[in-house]
């Protein structure tokens, strides 16, 4: 398992990155019921001239921008996810607290963004066909969101959901793909459940 860095060790170099395009801080002081509204107004502000210099020359996401993004959503008081950078790899690790800490993964490459996680391992499937089967039948009911097999490094297969979107998506629709996963990711396990011989009360790599 590669060794990821925590996110306290990317927002010096957040700030520089968000320095070098012109954009400055300020406080402001609010009533705490419009902490929402001041966030929308903060990312158009700032959409008129950097809403393109966060993403690369051909106007896609890279995993360094997208990065850059999701860590400053996540200095929102009303944000709790958890975003680092998998060394050696083009991969984000997303740790979503409102889930049971359950993990996603992001990569990007090219002109795709792919989120995924991992639902329960292949082994720990009763009846294969059955569960594949139920799968087909229903997986049209989790939106935005669909079933694939996954061989690890190590040749160990599990049940993973993922969603994908173009690289060239607006930021919104790359948070809506991340949260719409986390809940589907957790109401696949418990859909499909009776279908492993060990129960899985919740979506995890082991």
């Amino acid at each position: 398992m590669v060794k990821q860095k925590k996110n306290s060790q990317y927002v010096a170099s957040f700030r520089s990155r968000q320095a070098m395009l012109g954009l400055v801080k300020k406080e402001v002081w609010i009533y705490p019921e419009h902490s929402a509204y001041i966030k929308t107004i903060e990312n158009n502000l700032k959409a008129t001239r950097s809403a393109a210099a966060i993403m690369n020359g051909q106007n896609q996401w890279t995993a360094s921008s997208l990065l850059d993004a999701l860590l400053e959503h996540c200095q929102s008081p009303d944000e709790d996810m958890q975003v680092s950078a998998i060394d050696g790899s083009e991969c984000l690790s997303v740790v979503m607290p409102e889930q049971g800490d359950l993990e996603l993964f992001i990569s990007v490459s090219g002109e795709q963004i792919l989120v995924e996680t991992f639902l329960f391992p292949e082994e720990a499937v009763s009846d294969k066909a059955a569960l594949n089967a139920e799968i087909l039948r229903t997986h049209k009911l989790f939106p935005l969101s669909t079933i694939s097999v996954e061989r690890l490094e190590n040749g160990q297969e599990f049940y993973a959901a993922f969603g994908a979107l173009s690289s060239s998506s607006l930021f919104n629709s790359i948070l809506t793909e991340i949260e719409m996963l986390a809940i589907n990711a957790i109401n696949m396990t418990e859909a499909y459940g009776s279908y492993l011989t060990v129960a899985a009360k919740e979506p995890a790599l082991a």
